[in-house]
């Protein structure tokens, strides 16, 4: 299938905070990510298109994990999750995507969100 977007996405399980005003802090995982955007499962919560939200993760190594919050939109909203559009992206974020995007799939794996919740 021949990818459409402008911006590739890479597939990237991570855990993400959400921050949105109508219900406070939401738990996710994302599904994948692009320097535009991404994919965040939230299971039994939908979200209106162009709703305004924070997002929250953590990217990079142990010793050099860079977190971020990037405000975004609602672009598109299903049943297990939201598509999401990073919008005023500061430098310094758009700079870790980038490097994120390039870096090897074991480097990536291991980013995770800072205060990330508890399985169970």
């Amino acid at each position: 299938m021949l990818e459409r977007r402008w911006n590739p996405r890479k597939e990237l399980e991570m855990h993400v905070a959400v921050y949105y005003s109508g219900l406070g802090i939401l738990r996710g995982v994302s599904r994948d990510i692009s320097l535009k955007g991404m994919f965040i499962k939230i299971p039994s919560v939908q979200l209106p298109l162009n709703a305004a939200l924070d997002v929250v993760f953590s990217l990079g190594s142990q010793k050099d994990r860079q977190r971020m919050r990037i405000p975004a939109l609602v672009v598109r909203s299903e049943s297990d999750g939201v598509g999401a559009m990073f919008s005023n992206l500061e430098l310094s974020a758009s700079a870790a995507l980038c490097r994120m995007m390039n870096q090897a799939p074991a480097m990536v794996m291991q980013s995770q969100v800072v205060a990330a919740p508890a399985h169970g």
